[in-house]
């Protein structure tokens, strides 16, 4: 019986309860030790058996950080002999991960299959997820359990955690619940209960001093304790209640044999203590199976089938930090023994890595071939942990920092951000002007650190600098860190670093092939390119054999030149193929960066369904891999959409969350297309004023948002927004600037750009100025521009007086804006056509009231996938597909997924 527990007894009740109903729920239970999560998570246990959910659980160990995928095996392992229902490529990554089968797989493709799996089970029963001290859970299934959380929509699947405080793990995006101590009603009767009595002083102060933490009185009060004896103890000290405890549970262990306490150390030092290794490793130490007794008649401990269990985890972390450390040495080595001899190399090494107290390079480097094995099953979470530890036992100060590197490299890799931050921050000084390529891979890291997860101005300083320091001894290296931090230039609003970064990147000479690649990034930063750097196959093939197949590299190189360039369609097919490989096997850090680079591109191409499934891809996988940057840009892309398809709510709410994620980094390509989006909402308001002063922020030295390089593309509004103001010579600076970069660029756009703008602000005949606008070959590839352009010069011609002329050409305009869905401009053209005597054609169906996961959902479904490989591609369960179709269909004003393929919406992508 709990007492005082009945309120978040009937909330986790309500949980479970409603996901039997496919209204999915998770519940992050907080508070220090001993305050009851374990018992609440007990009785949630014992509920959900008793009405027939499947129940999966698990638990973290501080001890067991290094096992990739541990807490993910033992959460899964009732649930392993149905691995065979899900795809082939899913059950082949978790079998990967989970040791069962050898090969290369990434934790999110691990993650990806680990949530099919449950959410496939969930269709024959509900079920429940129930993981006790989540902060000390393997970082690997940390990851998994957040990927499934974010996911959960219509699938009946209850999620239970508990997080002991204090802890620096963030779950405030999660429901929490924090517990806290019992009243004193309730303690007294836990009290009573346990048979303790005392004066009514000492009771009230033994609750007071414990703030009714119900562990802490039931251990005080064990064993008939004089209500003096725990007063003493409660009241004399002034340490933190967890080590009250712990002192407790100590000296109960004390109170063993020499044989029994020994043990409960063998038991503690081990994760889900199997029976039969603890004794055989007991043994080993001259311990006889006799003194298991005396420990589970303390209650310290309890047999559980083929498993030894402590009766609450603070036992097990008491014991074996107090312990002295030749006692941890002499347990870890017997079971290091036991391991090797039962062939359990991967542990074994775990324990011999426990048990060392001094630098050793065999067990240095053997570790290191671990941690690559465990990379290669997905655990980069781990492996930078175990990697980390390959570091300590280096004696070779050289050795030590490239297998720091290694780890922060692991970290990064996996999401952890400050962690991999943090390592480089330590080893970076000991390594600066080494000229090694150690230094190289580890400034690349810190520069792909800031620029996905921090400030990409420091980026650009780190990557440039470290380049110099190389580049005499290692010119490719340098070559990359080069490029690198020409995107980090870009993220920051710097053009200027952009182009000085790429044409130190173009004078490296390094040889033809690499010459080549110099001049390609750097036309891409001054926006005067090669034509054939817009092929993909021929800056693939240009790349030299020394970057491997599989390395990012090549993909940045190839699309980061290519969105800059001039066959941007055959770029865009390009990218998308390249989207779907890196899927395929979950490279989401590059990823993200590809989605965000596809969705601008679509944006400008008039492909914005597309577009904005791109984007909101993007913002939920860099949430999942702690890519803050990156996310900040995907948000706001998805802010500029809205806006252009007049959504307003979805706009501002965009806009809200890119700024509060990019204005404290210095984020200035997220911060801009923010502004540039705003500027775009209020002019689809018809509020131009604050559209002008928006978008003047965007070029302003002294706005903290500006950004050259976003600007030009924004060019075009700024100056409509002056003209609708009146206000033209607010602009006239800016549109010199543009005018002049525009002249030394062989781009179809800048040029095409010039012209539009200069008809709007009335310099030169307008006339001429449209007309050679609209002959432009560029004005074809950008259908809202091009709608705008018609849009413009209709309503001149109207004005005067030129009907006939007018009505073509605000017809081609309304039919452009409704082809895109974007309604305001349509709404906006269809009245210029009405007032020069003409008749719109009637719209056809709207995808803007749909989510940007329904329109994803929308797009696959009417390429005929089913639900099952609909769920595959987004990462997201059939469950939650049919959820999102029944919730599309009347949105569409259709009945059947057949009617999908019909609308004309589907047909522009």
């Amino acid at each position: 019986m709990l007492h005082g527990r009945e309120q978040e007894i009937h909330l986790i009740r309500r949980l479970v309860d409603d996901a039997g109903r496919s209204d999915p729920g998770v519940l992050v239970l907080r508070g220090q030790a001993g305050v009851g999560k374990t018992a609440l998570l007990d009785e949630a246990r014992a509920r959900a058996h008793a009405d027939g959910v499947t129940v999966l659980s698990c638990s973290g160990h501080e001890l067991e950080a290094g096992f990739a995928f541990s807490g993910l095996h033992q959460l899964l392992l009732p649930v392993l002999d149905q691995i065979d229902s899900l795809p082939q490529a899913q059950s082949a990554a978790l079998r990967r991960a989970l040791g069962m089968t050898n090969g290369q797989v990434t934790d999110f493709a691990v993650s990806a299959a680990a949530f099919s799996l449950i959410t496939t089970i969930s269709e024959q029963n509900p079920v429940l997820i129930v993981v006790d001290d989540l902060q000390w859970l393997d970082g690997a299934s940390l990851a998994a359990f957040m990927f499934l959380v974010r996911r959960l929509v219509a699938d009946p699947i209850a999620v239970l955690m508990a997080v002991r405080e204090p802890s620096d793990l963030d779950t405030s995006s999660l429901p929490e619940l924090h517990l806290t101590g019992l009243t004193s009603d309730s303690a007294a009767e836990l009290l009573d209960q346990h048979g303790w009595h005392s004066s009514h002083q000492v009771r009230t102060a033994l609750i007071e001093t414990t703030g009714g933490n119900p562990l802490a009185l039931i251990e005080l009060t064990r064993g008939g304790a004089t209500g003096q004896l725990a007063h003493d103890l409660m009241l004399s000290g002034t340490v933190p209640l967890s080590d009250s405890l712990g002192n407790v549970f100590a000296k109960r262990a004390d109170e063993l044999g020499d044989q029994s306490r020994l043990l409960t150390l063998v038991i503690a030092a081990q994760n889900g203590a199997d029976v039969g290794l603890t004794l055989a490793a007991a043994r080993r130490l001259g311990i006889t199976e006799t003194a298991m007794e005396p420990i589970e008649a303390s209650g310290l401990a309890r047999l559980s089938g083929a498993t030894v269990e402590f009766s609450h985890p603070l036992i097990r972390s008491a014991l074996y930090r107090r312990a002295l450390s030749r006692n941890r040495s002499r347990v870890h080595l017997a079971l290091a023994a036991e391991l090797t001899e039962r062939g359990d190399h991967l542990r074994s090494i775990h324990h011999r890595t426990m048990a060392a107290t001094a630098p050793d390079e065999a067990l240095a480097a053997e570790l290191e071939r671990v941690a690559e094995k465990v990379v290669e099953r997905g655990g980069a979470a781990a492996a930078a942990h175990t990697m980390q530890r390959a570091a300590e036992l280096s004696p070779d100060p050289l050795d030590h920092r490239r297998r720091l590197t290694a780890a922060a490299f692991a970290a990064w890799r996996s999401g952890q951000a400050d962690v991999a931050r943090a390592i480089t921050e330590r080893i970076g000084p000991a390594l600066a002007g080494t000229g090694t390529s150690v230094e190289a891979q580890l400034s690349r890291l810190r520069g792909l650190i800031e620029t996905d997860s921090g400030d990409p101005s420091l980026a650009f300083s780190l990557l440039v600098r470290s380049a110099e320091k190389i580049a005499p001894e290692l010119p490719e290296d340098a070559l990359w860190l080069l490029f690198l931090a020409t995107e980090a230039a870009g993220l920051a609003g710097d053009p200027h670093g952009q182009v000085e970064a790429a044409r130190r990147l173009a004078n490296l000479r390094i040889d033809k092939a690499y010459d080549r690649i110099g001049r390609w990034v750097y036309g891409a930063a001054v926006g005067n390119l090669d034509p054939e750097s817009s092929d993909p196959d021929t800056v693939l093939g240009s790349i030299p054999p020394s970057v491997p197949a599989n390395d990012p590299r090549r993909v940045m190189l190839v699309l980061g030149v290519g969105i800059r360039g001039h066959n941007l369609r055959q770029v865009r097919d390009h990218a998308v193929e390249i989207c779907a490989q890196l899927r395929s096997v979950g490279m989401t850090n590059v990823l993200t960066t590809i989605l965000t680079w596809l969705s601008d591109l679509e944006y400008h191409l008039g492909l914005w369904d597309a577009g904005i499934t791109h984007a909101d891809e993007a913002a939920r996988l860099s949430q999942d891999s702690g890519q803050c940057s990156r996310r900040a840009v995907a948000v706001a892309l998805l802010a500029r959409f809205a806006a252009v398809r007049g959504d307003e709510q979805s706009c501002l709410e965009h806009a809200d969350l890119a700024l509060n994620l990019a204005t404290p980094l210095g984020n200035r390509t997220a911060t801009a297309i923010t502004l540039w989006a705003r500027g775009q909402l209020d002019l689809v308001k018809a509020d131009p004023r604050s559209a002008l002063e928006r978008m003047l922020a965007m070029t302003s030295p002294l706005s903290p948002h500006a950004n050259p390089i976003v600007a030009r593309r924004a060019i075009p509004d700024l100056v409509e927004a002056a003209y609708q103001v009146g206000d033209l010579d607010r602009v006239r600076e800016e549109l010199r600037a543009f005018e002049l970069w525009a002249g030394r660029s062989n781009l179809g756009w800048p040029a095409l750009y010039v012209d539009w703008c200069r008809a709007m602000a009335g310099q030169g005949d307008v006339e001429t100025s449209m007309k050679r606008v609209l002959a432009a070959a560029a004005v074809a590839e950008f259908p809202f521009d091009r709608g705008r352009i018609h849009l413009f010069y209709g309503g001149w011609l109207r004005r005067n007086r030129r009907l006939l002329e007018a009505r073509e050409h605000l017809r081609v305009a309304a039919q452009l804006f409704d082809s895109l869905g974007a309604s305001p401009w349509e709404a906006n053209a269809t009245t210029e056509l009405r007032a020069a005597g003409g008749q719109a054609t009637p719209s056809d169906e709207r995808t803007a009231a749909l989510t940007p996961q329904e329109l994803h959902v929308a797009q696959l479904a009417a390429r005929g996938l089913s639900n099952k490989e609909i769920a595959m591609e987004l990462f997201i369960s059939p469950r939650t597909v049919g959820y999102h179709l029944y919730k599309l269909f009347p949105k569409l004003g259709i009945t059947a997924r057949s009617q999908l393929r019909s609308l004309r919406m589907f047909e522009r992508a």
